[in-house]
């Protein structure tokens, strides 16, 4: 296309494009004049110059033909225009306003202005930054506010940033379980989590992410033999997690997708996207020799964590709204931000199931889809929200999903909360309280109240607190300034009670009577050398502790610390014992809580350090005991116990260790290739 034309399509097409007073070429160039004629006149200012010109006629360009490229979820297919306008018409009358300043969206023109005017907003942000001298990086000035394309399946692994540990119920907390064989370590009882090794009691089902593939094995006893494989037919999806029900196994993978598009409006124009997505494959594996596909279905967005109660899973995707490379038969490109609306089971969202909070802070949708296992080919339910999330937490009835807050210097987390029940998923409001949680476990629900301990960090130093929300998430209880000049580091509610781990340079540990959720109180403090990242309940009075030792006076972490507290009185708490593994310090365990394999009533405690497997038990009189100390593993090694054999399986191989023969090893398999 010539120059003269390509003039003539732009003037068509934005001949009814108001472009904001506030960014009027007039208004601009006073703006930069004005800023420069306040500095001194020197080389550095005119780059600086420079740089703000050509970022804001990309915004011009960008603005001005906006509206005549046609987005996915504003071009509709032809017969579809009446369909979206009756939508629309419904849903007018049923936006719904939530605490916390959280409505519905009333049409996509509405998300798709509030998501513009976010844009347009850094943008100017982005203007001040390089005005003010900000460093420029490859063009791009750090620290800037532009959105994120959308991400690829390393970027994915990057956003994926749930560092989380367990904690469990009281009225769930079992010492007896009749199953005689392991699951899988999770951080609600009653809600499933997935993850890399599982077992019915009969088969092992191993996964190999790097490889796309599950390995099937017969395990009982001394037997060890592969009886089958699922290998993913297309090799551009990495999976994530699986889950076990029956006869059915469940893989979550997540991929990139690319897409070359030609213009339907403009000839010789073409976009080039990627847009993450997230599928749940389910296979039928009645035969174990012959696993069979049964359904897959795909939900846009990067893959963030996933929970299962009943016959529903719960997948949680980021997706990103997209920045697309417009290309010109002279290979000219050009980047513009669309794909607005994400999709789910292939489906666009409807508007009224997605949710706008009174002020963005970033273009990403949280988004939440629910899968019936009866139907693995369908979505039976989706909501979504424009913002992030950093942490979740999902009980046996709500969702809840935080983010950091700053505003004004002031640290704050904001908590959205959703109430799932057979699928449906139903937004019940928004509450914030001060400082950081450092991972999911410093949540937990009971009878109705959220109980939460964070750290927030001022100017005067770190201030630990804990509260107690209603159902409405408003605040009804609290403490506050515990433990000033330390960091929250782990926590474990039992019910009316609650334990909580701060760190310096000694392990101050916490109990707290939260029986009355309106008056909570410490009872109790205990402080030992190092801290503990995870805890565990480990029978009746005893709280299992997972961190490092740490030298009380120089700081320096000296090995990874196993810690056995007696809580039998919350007022006199003490550590009964401790066994250090000296220069120790790569523990997935403490990043990862599912690559623990802990049973009281078993007596066992399993975890990977370094490229060692360990295997302990624990006696008041003798402490800790390793029983299992096995090297040759990599970071994806899980334990798992059928009858009285424990199994130790990697990507490409599992052991065998009889218990009651003091950890003898009876079996070995090497997968085939």
């Amino acid at each position: 296309m010539d120059e003269k034309k390509w003039k003539e399509v732009i003037q068509r097409s934005t001949r009814d494009l108001k472009i904001p007073d506030s960014l009027s070429p007039k208004e601009v160039k006073d703006l930069i004049k004005g800023k420069s004629q306040k500095k001194a006149m020197n080389f550095f200012p005119l780059v600086l110059g420079a740089g703000v010109c050509a970022l804001l006629v990309f915004y011009f360009i960008w603005n001005e033909e906006r509206e005549r490229i046609p987005r996915e979820e504003i071009v509709l297919a032809e017969g579809e225009e009446e369909k979206e306008r009756g939508i629309e018409e419904e849903i007018k009358d049923i936006s719904i306003l939530l605490k916390g300043g959280l409505h519905t969206a009333k049409s996509y023109e509405e998300l798709e202005t509030a998501l513009l005017d976010w844009r347009l907003e850094n943008l100017r942000k982005e203007v001040s930054y390089l005005e003010d001298g900000a460093a420029l990086e490859d063009g791009v000035a750090t620290g800037g506010y532009l959105p994120r394309a959308s991400m690829g399946i390393e970027e994915q692994k990057q956003a994926k940033i749930e560092t989380e540990t367990a904690y469990t119920r009281v009225e769930n907390y079992r010492e007896d379980v009749k199953d005689d064989y392991s699951h899988t370590n999770v951080q609600e009882q009653g809600v499933e989590e997935g993850d890399i090794l599982k077992t019915d009691g009969s088969y092992l089902y191993v996964l190999n992410r790097e490889e796309g593939k599950v390995t099937i094995v017969k395990a009982g006893g001394d037997i060890l033999k592969e009886e089958g494989n699922i290998l993913l037919s297309t090799l551009d999806e990495e999976v994530e997690e699986m889950y076990l029900d029956k006869e059915r196994l469940y893989l979550i993978t997540r991929g990139t997708k690319h897409s070359v598009e030609e213009d339907r409006k403009v000839r010789d124009t073409y976009y080039l996207s990627q847009n993450g997505y997230t599928t749940l494959y389910t296979y039928d594996i009645a035969n174990k020799n012959s696993p069979k596909l049964m359904g897959k279905v795909e939900v846009d967005g990067a893959f963030r964590t996933s929970r299962k109660t009943g016959d529903y899973f719960y997948i949680f995707t980021e997706y990103t709204p997209q920045f697309v490379t417009r290309y010109t038969a002279d290979f000219e490109g050009k980047e513009e931000l669309r794909g607005f609306i994400p999709l789910a089971g292939g489906e666009k969202m409807p508007a009224s199931h997605i949710f706008l909070p009174d002020t963005i802070q970033n273009s990403s949708y949280l988004v939440i889809a629910s899968v019936n296992v009866h139907a693995p080919e369908s979505i039976a339910d989706s909501k979504a929200m424009v913002s992030s999330a950093s942490l979740f937490y999902v009980s046996e009835e709500n969702i809840y999903i935080t983010l950091p807050d700053f505003q004004q210097g002031e640290e704050e987390t904001q908590i959205l909360k959703f109430h799932y029940e057979n699928g449906n998923i139903e937004a019940k409001g928004a509450g914030k309280v001060k400082g950081r949680l450092k991972d999911s476990f410093s949540m937990n629900e009971y009878k109705g109240y959220l109980r939460l301990v964070t750290t927030n960090y001022t100017n005067e130093g770190e201030k630990n607190s804990l509260f107690v929300l209603d159902e409405q998430l408003n605040i009804c209880g609290r403490v506050e300034n515990l433990a000033e000049g330390e960091t929250i580091q782990s926590a474990r509610f039992l019910g009316d009670m609650g334990y909580f781990v701060t760190f310096r340079q000694t392990d101050p540990l916490f109990a707290v009577d939260l029986k009355d959720p309106n008056r909570p109180s410490i009872l109790g403090e205990l402080k030992v050398t190092g801290f503990s990242s995870y805890l565990h309940f480990y029978g009746g009075s005893l709280l299992f502790g997972l961190g490092y030792e740490v030298d009380a006076y120089s700081g320096e972490q000296l090995g990874v610390k196993l810690s056995m507290f007696d809580i039998t009185d919350p007022a006199k708490m003490i550590e009964e014992n401790r066994h250090v593994l000296q220069k120790e310090y790569a523990c997935p365990a403490l990043e990862n809580y599912r690559a623990l394999t802990i049973h009281p009533q078993k007596n066992i405690i399993g975890f990977l350090c370094g490229d060692e497997y360990y295997v302990f038990s624990y006696e008041k009189e003798k402490g800790f005991q390793i029983h299992l100390k096995e090297k040759g593993f990599s970071e994806d090694v899980r334990g798992a116990y059928i009858g009285d054999i424990f199994y130790v399986a990697d990507k490409n191989k599992i052991n065998a260790y009889h218990m009651k023969n003091g950890f003898t090893k009876t079996g070995e398999l090497n997968f085939t290739s």
